[in-house]
């Protein structure tokens, strides 16, 4: 069980890094730097970017939250026995 436990822990901390940072790189780094451009570029790099980054981070949020209902609830499972 403590396999299980740790593995979900991993996968939990491993999403929430990769969310967090991508949200901070996009805010931070991407978007400032996609306002100094001209447009008509602005728009068709915003287009591309959007689907590809929704495809990719819309399913890791909400993994990462059920991921920790989950190792919450293997947690109490593993301390009570």
């Amino acid at each position: 069980m403590i396999f299980l436990l740790v593995a979900i822990q991993w996968l939990h901390v491993l999403g929430g890094i990769f969310w967090f940072g991508s949200s901070l790189t996009n805010h931070t780094v991407l978007l400032p730097a996609i306002k100094a451009e001209p447009a008509e570029s602005r728009r068709a790099w915003l287009q591309s970017f959007g689907s590809r980054y929704g495809r990719i981070i819309s399913p890791v949020g909400p993994l990462t939250i059920a991921l920790g209902i989950v190792r919450g609830l293997v947690g109490t499972a593993t301390t009570c026995s």
